[in-house]
């Protein structure tokens, strides 16, 4: 029984980087424990079985020694094996980030879905590769409108929105000024509000 339980925890450790790692840096709703639990787990024993397939492969002399018996050499497959999930960690962010899944599917047309299931997320990214700059964001619940310059936003879309602007211009819904400030931080509850790219002449 102390067998398993140490195997266990031994697939937890770098499951646990690589769960850590993707939740962290990712963009999108936080995993819940169980979830994360889960993944730890999974992408352990992932990690644990490609190690010592690319020994295979590669014709080391080396074998992942949890896949029989735990031995002395347990601590070199947790090192190797935490490397590896730092290394993997990487590769999945960037396929994530870049929606190269999502691309590939609607390329060969199995699906018509938008790569983006959080509009916030789909604005900011089509914003960024479009290179606009100056928006305007109101604020219904405050009849406030923001004008300026995105520096950047809150990467998940959360009850409480979060976006840094330079340069901006306050008014209320009537066009009075109310002032001015050169950075802001502005915080935006809920969905009564919208984010507009004025036209450019």
């Amino acid at each position: 029984m102390n067998q398993v339980v140490l195997h266990i925890a031994i697939i937890f450790i770098p499951g646990i980087i690589w769960a850590t790692l993707i939740s962290n840096y990712s963009s999108g709703t936080k995993p819940t424990k169980f979830r994360f639990i889960l993944n730890s787990f999974l992408s352990g024993a992932f990690i644990y079985i490609t190690l010592d397939s690319i020994a295979r492969l590669l014709g080391f002399d080396y074998h992942v020694s949890l896949l029989d018996n735990i031995s002395d050499s347990i601590s070199t497959d947790i090192l190797l094996a935490s490397i590896l999930a730092v290394i993997f960690s990487i590769i999945w962010l960037a396929i994530k980030t870049h929606k190269c899944i999502d691309s590939i599917f609607q390329f060969i047309k199995c699906t018509q879905r938008d790569t983006y299931d959080d509009e916030w997320l789909g604005f900011f990214d089509r914003f960024k590769k479009e290179r606009v700059g100056f928006v305007h964001i109101r604020d219904f619940s405050k009849q406030l409108t923001y004008a300026g310059y995105v520096l950047s936003y809150s990467s998940r879309n959360e009850a409480s929105k979060k976006i840094i602007m330079r340069d901006v211009i306050i008014y209320n819904f009537e066009g009075t000024t109310i002032y001015e400030s050169p950075l802001q931080l502005v915080c935006i509850e809920g969905d009564n509000f919208t984010i507009e790219v004025p036209k450019t002449k």
